[in-house]
């Protein structure tokens, strides 16, 4: 039951977070509309905000989906040696 209870403030903990990082955004998208208003300046801002925020979200999703389980297999039938390996080779895959 104390898992249960855990996993369920956990849950709880993120939901909260969620909200509030909506509410930020929100506020953000607010305040830059009333101190810049609609232009091609902001136009140019919000595409480099973007551009950079989709690969990070592609990347993470991409480290979460298969790195994660990848990484974990390793670890858990005694390859720890060839991990670091591993590792840094999926680290240089993803920067070029």
């Amino acid at each position: 039951m104390a898992a249960a209870q855990r996993a369920a403030q956990a849950a709880g903990i993120i939901v909260i977070l969620t909200i509030v990082s909506k509410v930020l955004g929100f506020l953000r998208e607010a305040s830059l509309a009333s101190v810049f208003g609609a232009g091609t300046a902001t136009d140019a801002y919000l595409v480099a905000m973007i551009v950079p925020s989709m690969v990070f979200g592609i990347v993470g999703t991409a480290i979460t989906t298969v790195g994660i389980p990848v990484f974990t297999e390793y670890r858990q039938d005694g390859k720890k040696g060839e991990l670091p390996q591993l590792v840094w080779s999926s680290f240089h895959g993803l920067i070029l």
